[in-house]
């Protein structure tokens, strides 16, 4: 019946700014200056003033804010052995005028055969996120396309030696509510053909 089930319309799309004094915290523990019990605290303080804003905002689910993580999508990676961090392609992002900013790091390359080092950071993520709030939670990970483009045809086929099941697409679409993004038409049509374009080498 309509309207008998919960109504969860508002959430986080996962990532919140990360306080200064975690970053300060994250710089001083990978310079061996922090030891791990106190890292911990302060990254769990952030966490717990992630949840009091989301909260305190009125939404109805809420995350951790990815505060635990480095990037996005490390706490996939780092749960794996047989990734390579240091050779894949930059990710690059721009501002507002199109300008390119200093990238955070590279893409993580498969380049042998993927093996768990241990329990993904998500658990963690997810354990403490739900003693904490009494709101539906949820945590992020990578999709099925961002896993794909972990595979490098030069690096990657001596582990996997085809993607044949793997696809290809944009990241995300072109306008997520009706007014679009800042694209033009042409730009649209442009990067669709582009999708087709790269399948078709990839896939010769």
């Amino acid at each position: 019946m309509a309207g008998s089930g919960p109504r969860w319309h508002t959430e986080g799309v996962g990532s919140l700014l990360r306080p200064p004094e975690l970053l300060e915290a994250r710089r001083r523990r990978a310079a061996g200056e922090l030891g791990a019990p106190e890292f911990k605290r302060i990254e769990d303080a952030a966490v717990q003033a992630a949840i009091v804003l989301q909260e305190s905002a009125g939404l109805d689910v809420v995350a951790d804010g990815e505060l635990r993580r480095e990037s996005w999508m490390s706490s996939f990676s780092d749960g794996f052995d047989g990734f390579d961090r240091t050779t894949g392609v930059t990710m690059p992002w721009r501002d507002e005028s199109g300008h390119r900013l200093e990238s955070p790091g590279r893409r993580p390359v498969v380049v042998s055969r993927l093996r768990r080092r241990h329990s993904p950071g998500t658990l963690e993520e997810w354990i403490f996120l739900r003693g904490r709030t009494t709101r539906p939670a949820k945590v992020t990970m990578p999709g099925a396309e961002m896993a794909a483009a972990m595979y490098d045809d030069r690096l990657s086929r001596d582990a996997y030696p085809s993607r044949d099941r793997l696809a290809l697409s944009p990241q995300c679409g072109f306008a997520s509510v009706a007014a679009g993004n800042l694209i033009s038409p042409a730009d649209q049509a442009a990067k669709l053909a582009l999708v087709a374009d790269v399948a078709s080498q990839v896939w010769a």
